[in-house]
């Protein structure tokens, strides 16, 4: 059933898609810019599990209430698909608010030349790895800032130390 939920929530998606229309306000990026944005979003993969959110939502929820109520397990299911399908619009409303943040953040043409990047060969080796690097990364600032914090502890004590001081 959440496969099937999951199925429907991107078709659903895909066709509200097609008739975005944006926010129009005076103060509101134009339409091309918010384009640009959810392109740019696309691009670097920014939107990754967006998709899973609803499902999420409902599965959590049924899971909830069937552990309180095992003996209407099928009508709980079908209630929640039926109030999460019911509110697939709003998945919308998040792409609009993150290609709005994005536009915010950058000029359009910025943001064109963020998704040709991100489209290009190099681009999308960056998108692939990305995590394991920034995982990698990490791991080496941690493994860094302790042998450092150790050599700095260690060179202040003998410092101390030459003036009398001890701990």
């Amino acid at each position: 059933m959440m496969a099937r939920l999951a199925k429907l929530f991107g078709a659903a998606l895909v066709a509200l898609t097609l008739v975005y229309q944006g926010h129009a306000t005076a103060q509101a990026p134009s339409e091309s810019h918010m384009r640009a944005a959810w392109a740019a979003i696309r691009a670097v993969g920014a939107d990754s599990g967006f998709d899973e959110a609803l499902p999420d939502i409902a599965n959590r929820i049924t899971v909830a209430l069937r552990d309180q109520r095992p003996d209407v397990g099928d009508q709980i299911e079908t209630v929640v698909y039926d109030v999460t399908f019911e509110l697939i619009p709003r998945r919308l409303d998040l792409n609009n608010e993150i290609s709005l943040l994005w536009a915010n953040a950058f000029t359009e043409e910025e943001l064109n030349q963020i998704t040709e990047f991100y489209n290009s060969d190099v681009g999308q080796k960056l998108n692939q790895l990305f995590n394991d690097i920034q995982v990698d990364t990490l791991q080496l600032l941690d493994d860094w800032y302790v042998r450092t914090l150790e050599e700095v502890r260690e060179r202040v004590f003998l410092r101390l130390e030459q003036q009398g001081i001890t701990f």
